[in-house]
């Protein structure tokens, strides 16, 4: 949860993309990190079929970074297998 409101913190949605009637996007990224918390990568699972939606998903990622170290519990899979980060303005705070 502190890693998606980090990465939800740093993403800035395109107003355009907000206002009534926009086409509803969203995309998914699966971000790995190293562990020192730096973003290791970041690949496309679904795109959002916009250029700019999706470079406001990607820089929202790299700002983000470095992102807090994961609990004891879930730390090898975060590093091993990446988590899912999904971008829709509608669940944005």
């Amino acid at each position: 949860a502190m890693v998606r409101a980090k990465i939800m913190g740093e993403w800035i949605i395109p107003p355009s993309f907000l206002e009534e009637g926009a086409p509803p996007l969203n995309a998914r990224l699966e971000v790995r990190v190293d562990y020192d918390g730096e973003i290791a990568s970041a690949l496309w699972v679904a795109r959002s079929g916009n250029a700019g939606f999706d470079a406001s998903c990607t820089r929202a990622v790299q700002r983000a970074s470095p992102l807090p170290k994961p609990p004891d519990r879930l730390a090898l899979e975060v590093y091993n297998e990446g988590f899912l980060i999904e971008f829709d303005p509608r669940l944005k705070p």
